[in-house]
């Protein structure tokens, strides 16, 4: 990935590409140095992201929750800034692959999102859904979406 010194000494990447999120990402510090694992808080803040995904029906397997703010700039570019004390949370599910029927979020079934994409291979079999929700996140779910 190509990372841009900004003049606000802040670090942009374009995370484009087939299983990518499709998102500009701002990084406080060099990207190289502390990468985006570090933002990641599925252990530091289990209840919440426990809290999230029960309100979300997808199949797979979530491989990262990381803090941050979303925003679409003035040019339309849909961009996620990486912090410790943001208020948005970027979600990561991995879905499919050989022996695996799972196919991630039922995003018909989700409301209030702010970003969501979809990104398989060519023939769909596997991928990554990429879905960004506020920290104070609610879906209303009947049990006819289980």
């Amino acid at each position: 990935m190509e990372k841009i010194l900004l003049n606000n000494g802040k670090y942009l990447v374009r995370d484009y590409g087939k299983y990518r999120s499709g998102l500009v990402w701002i990084f406080p510090i060099d990207p190289d140095v502390e990468d985006v694992f570090s933002y990641d808080i599925r252990e530091k803040e289990k209840d919440l992201i426990d809290k999230i995904l029960l309100q979300i029906p997808y199949d797979g397997r979530v491989v990262g929750v990381y803090r941050g703010e979303f925003r679409i700039n003035k040019k339309g570019t849909r961009v996620f800034e990486f912090s410790k004390n943001g208020k948005d949370l970027l979600i990561k599910i991995d879905w499919g692959g050989s022996f695996d029927n799972t196919r991630g979020v039922e995003i018909d079934k989700v409301e209030n999102y702010k970003y969501y994409r979809h990104a398989s291979s060519n023939g769909g079999g596997t991928g990554y859904d990429w879905l960004v929700v506020p920290e104070n996140f609610s879906n209303t779910l009947s049990e006819d979406d289980f």
